[in-house]
């Protein structure tokens, strides 16, 4: 079974959400389980044992191309790592609710 995890913050970045992907994938993986990491792009290099995919997903301009990087990457599941102010400044990204219809349409289960 293949999990995709988005979270905007990953290592190297220092962040509890993407600290916490980062050691739940690590704990999680098996021979029987694959996980991706879709988080935004960093400079510095990404943790070696864990394999993550970048794309900017600062809002509505970004859907589109999240929405492709996932059907490529071909999850059965997304799992959204989720603290509100990390999606949006006000605390409240709506963009995300469309992901989400846009993939339950496509029948890809989400964890929240």
């Amino acid at each position: 079974m293949k999990t995709l995890v988005m979270t905007p913050r990953f290592p190297p970045a220092r962040c509890g959400v993407g600290d916490y992907a980062a050691e739940m994938v690590r704990a999680l993986a098996d021979a029987d389980s694959q996980f991706v990491v879709l988080t935004e792009p960093a400079r510095d290099a990404r943790p070696s044992d864990i394999q993550v995919v970048e794309q900017a997903m600062r809002g509505w301009r970004d859907l589109r191309a999240v929405l492709r990087l996932i059907r490529r990457e071909g999850p059965e599941w997304v799992q959204l790592e989720y603290s509100q102010y990390g999606w949006h400044r006000l605390g409240c990204a709506f963009w995300l609710n469309a992901l989400f219809i846009a993939l339950a349409w496509r029948g890809i289960r989400i964890r929240l």
